[in-house]
């Protein structure tokens, strides 16, 4: 889950460590990579939080968009995150190797711990 909180370090104070730990240098992609991803872990958190878990839905990846291609090669390159997340055709969602509890854990430190962008100010 570290990969997660740094992540949420990204989008939060700009910390350039994710970059390099991603070998990612364009930094606004990995800003949108970072806020979707997030978003939709945040979108299961309120899910849970109201009791329509049951109703999680993968993320939809449009390969027309840039970012889309880099988080593909991105998961492809990086163990952390692969263990968390794979993709099936044209859906990101979570690896079904990941443990209930562990998905329970990442949901619920994004839902108390991740501000998206646009809210801050």
């Amino acid at each position: 889950m570290k990969i997660i909180e740094m992540m949420n370090d990204f989008v939060s104070s700009n910390s350039n460590e994710l970059m390099d730990v991603l070998k990612c240098d364009d930094e606004k992609i990995l800003m949108i990579i970072c806020t979707n991803l997030l978003s939709w872990l945040k979108c299961d958190y309120k899910k849970l939080k109201d009791n329509r878990y049951k109703y999680h839905k993968a993320m939809t990846l449009k390969p027309e968009f840039n970012w889309t291609n880099k988080l593909i090669e991105i998961l492809n390159t990086n163990n952390e995150l692969s263990s968390l997340f794979v993709i099936k055709g044209n859906e990101l969602d979570y690896n079904p190797a990941l443990s209930y509890d562990d998905k329970m854990k990442l949901i619920e430190y994004v839902g108390n711990n991740y501000v998206p962008f646009m809210t801050r100010y």
